[in-house]
């Protein structure tokens, strides 16, 4: 860091320090563009678990080996069938947010990078710098700035929502070799509602109540739903929870912020809408924006986390989700027995082959998809 007509400088500066923008500052380490400052108002980030696809890739080594556990196996539950994949390239894997986090911060502040809790209130482009206001009355100047903030959602924004408990049980009630992504033997009435059950043992594991519908509802709905569902489906008699958390992601009809710099991470499109993945994406993404910088390029291009065919897809997914709720089952059903378990992980890591999306597209019921994408096409 050095002194500039008695402002602080820094080669790159970062407005917000969630996972998009601790992971570039952290990937910048060592180059020309650290140290960083990150700017964010928040004291406190809330536990979640991140969870991912792990195709191999090397952007995804420090992720891997900060890993809670991992899995090679996952099922989509119906109250007609249940339906099971396996895979032997690809593994499921989740990482506690706070641990990811925590040792990003470390690392970064290990090397002079600074993380100050305030808000940027302006931002103007001067000669050669650019120049940063703040809730806390400091100012900075940078070379360069990126924006990983959320994007806001509008009214006619589709959330995933949810509310997790990891909990711990006296006896033996989960099969810790099985993730279940869903299981929609919960009620439909109020949206696209499925159970979410990440086994880290025979006695503990993660069990989240999801929902697709444009309101987001009380804690305490959420956590009827779970108990219901562990009390009548896993037939379990107590348990104490351990942790909570809850969230609701925007998948469609964003209104992207006033940029402070060049957006990343979700404000960038790393996520795939019609799931909600998208810490790989933010990684890969970040990794891709890093490379650009250290080998000097003015121009950065931003990856989304799907292509914009997949984009369309997702889109026309929504869509008719979202007129007809209750063919959601079906529709995810008929997704997981299309696929094997390898090109199941492919679709939803994204940049997948267009054999593997027209069999999909072959597959969904065609009348109600049709209609999505001539609505779409409109929008």
């Amino acid at each position: 860091m050095i002194e500039t007509s008695d402002v602080e400088y820094f080669p790159t500066a970062i407005v917000g320090a969630g996972c998009a923008g601790l992971t570039l500052a952290y990937e910048l380490i060592n180059s020309k563009d650290f140290p960083c400052i990150l700017l964010d108002p928040q004291k406190f980030r809330p536990e979640h678990a991140f969870s991912f696809w792990d195709d191999g890739h090397p952007n995804l080594t420090l992720a891997r080996s900060l890993a809670r556990k991992t899995w090679s196996k996952w099922e989509i539950k119906t109250f007609e069938e249940t339906i099971q994949k396996y895979s032997s390239r690809f593994v499921y894997s989740t990482v506690s947010s706070s641990n990811y986090e925590t040792y990003l911060f470390k690392k970064i502040a290990e090397n002079r990078g600074t993380i100050l809790n305030a808000r940027v209130t302006d931002l103007y482009n001067e000669d050669t710098y650019t120049r940063l206001e703040t809730s806390s009355g400091d100012v900075f100047l940078a070379n360069r700035v990126f924006d990983s903030r959320p994007p806001s959602p509008t009214k006619k924004t589709i959330f995933q929502h949810f509310l997790g408990w990891e909990i711990k049980t006296n006896k033996s009630v989960f099969d810790d070799t099985l993730v279940t992504l869903m299981d929609f033997r919960v009620p439909q009435e109020d949206g696209i509602h499925f159970i979410y059950v990440l086994p880290y043992s025979e006695t503990s594991a993660l069990v989240e109540s999801t929902v697709y519908s444009d309101t987001v509802f009380n804690p305490k709905w959420y956590e009827n739903q779970i108990t219901e569902y562990l009390t009548n489906v896993i037939q379990c008699k107590s348990w104490d929870v351990v942790i909570k958390e809850k969230g609701a992601i925007p998948l469609n009809y964003k209104k992207d912020l006033k940029p402070l710099g060049t957006p990343i991470g979700l404000n960038a499109a790393a996520m795939r809408a019609s799931t909600g993945y998208a810490f790989s994406q933010i990684i890969h993404q970040a990794i891709n924006v890093s490379g650009q910088l250290k080998q000097g390029q003015d121009l950065i291009q931003i990856k989304p986390g799907a292509t914009s065919f997949e984009n369309w897809m997702d889109n026309v997914f929504l869509d008719v989700l979202s007129s007809s709720p209750k063919l959601a089952p079906y529709v995810f059903s008929t997704l997981a027995k299309t696929l094997s378990g390898d090109d199941f992980v492919k679709f939803m890591i994204g940049d997948c082959p267009l054999s593997i999306k027209l069999r999909i597209i072959f597959a969904l019921p065609k009348s109600d998809f049709i209609l999505g994408a001539l609505r779409n096409a409109f929008k």
